[in-house]
């Protein structure tokens, strides 16, 4: 979905940029805070705007 590896989403968790919830050996994430978090982080390219709203239908469909 994210299109990145597990060690980097785990880099995430470490680093506190992503909330995670963990239930017994799972971790668990909301789909809302991994929103925020591109929100927060997304950068305008020069080449094309993209709406964040949009990113996340691509992202989580």
């Amino acid at each position: 979905m994210l299109h990145i590896s597990k060690r980097t989403l785990q880099h995430y968790r470490d680093d506190g940029l992503i909330p995670f919830i963990k239930l017994e050996w799972k971790i668990l994430f909301r789909e809302s805070d991994i929103i925020k978090v591109l929100e927060d982080n997304y950068q305008v390219s020069r080449l094309k705007v993209v709406n964040a709203s949009i990113l996340s239908k691509f992202l989580f469909n």
